[in-house]
């Protein structure tokens, strides 16, 4: 099959820190996903390796039929490292976007579905963000009933709740 190497960083109570701590199966938006893959991790790296390290790792794999994903760093870093792995390496890079699909498949390109259209959420930010508030409020006063929850189910939420922090964090990145 193919090989698929995704370059990131897996941040304690994460799903990525799920995947490489060996989990079988995952949740995502409520749906269990059985984790069918063969992990492997390297921890010499820090969340801000630099383009060097990388480029002089990726460059001892031999598999030509090697597949990028770059899923960590600003967009202009990220464009600049997939141009230098493909242009010194020749290999297929990706770098997923929000609400990107990509299928994987062994053996083959990488291939992406098109994104959904994203034209109607400008027109109904500001309904979004009363709605959003107002979950975070519900949350907030539930806090008490949240902790009395078991411990795997508290940490689903809180999973749940970065991720939905390192959303807004990039948002706010933005403007």
């Amino acid at each position: 099959g193919a090989s698929i190497v995704f370059v990131g960083f897996q941040a304690e109570g994460t799903t990525g820190r799920r995947i490489i701590d060996g989990a079988g199966k995952i949740r995502i938006f409520n749906e269990d996903i059985a984790v069918r893959a063969r992990i492997f991790t390297i921890n010499g790296f820090s969340a801000h390796a630099g383009q060097s390290q990388l480029l002089d790792w990726l460059g001892n794999f031999r598999n030509k039929r090697l597949q990028v994903f770059l899923v960590h760093g600003e967009s202009a870093a990220q464009e600049t490292l997939a141009a230098l792995i493909g242009s010194k390496y020749g290999l297929a890079v990706a770098i997923p976007r929000y609400l990107e699909e990509i299928q994987l498949m062994p053996g083959e390109k990488i291939t992406t579905a098109a994104l959904p259209e994203l034209a109607e959420t400008s027109v109904r930010l500001s309904a979004a963000l009363d709605n959003l508030t107002a979950k975070i409020t519900d949350i907030k006063n539930m806090r008490q009933k949240i902790q009395q929850l078991p411990e795997a189910r508290q940490s689903e939420m809180l999973e749940l709740l970065q991720d939905m922090e390192r959303g807004l964090n990039e948002i706010q990145s933005v403007l």
